[in-house]
């Protein structure tokens, strides 16, 4: 009597174990991030600036983003910078990725530390060049 009784939870925590697994898959498959579509990027809105600061290493870009997808919550983006010298010649160009969750119709400030500063004689620009997001509808 005892040992039917002790197959009997295994069998029943198995199949709660197993029960379990299916959910936790599923969940994962419904927060799958993924590269955002084109058209879905350009309802993107960013409004940023470089903060020097000088007792540190490392400058922070700073990006009030608003998502202005429905359909889409904003994980990351990528970010182009270019700096241009007085004379116009471009002096530095890289891309950095903002990591944060921005809701649907949303905004949220996201950070980077981009590792350099912007003089008063340089002039700066940034482009949108992709993201990932989450589909929610």
């Amino acid at each position: 009597m005892r040992r039917n009784c002790l197959g009997f939870v295994s069998i029943a925590f198995s199949v709660v174990l197993t029960w379990a697994g299916c959910g936790i898959a599923k969940a994962q498959q419904q927060s799958a991030v993924e590269d955002m579509p084109t058209r879905e990027i350009a309802k993107l809105d960013a409004k940023c600036s470089i903060n020097n600061y000088s007792s540190e290493p490392f400058n922070q870009f700073v990006c009030d983003v608003y998502n202005g997808s429905s359909a889409w919550e904003l994980r990351a983006i990528k970010v182009l910078i270019v700096v241009h010298d007085k004379k116009g010649q471009e002096t530095l160009r890289r891309e950095y990725w903002l990591v944060g969750r921005v809701n649907p119709l949303s905004d949220y400030t996201l950070l980077a530390d981009i590792g350099f500063t912007v003089s008063r004689h340089e002039k700066w620009s940034f482009t949108i060049t992709g993201a990932k997001g989450r589909r929610v509808s």
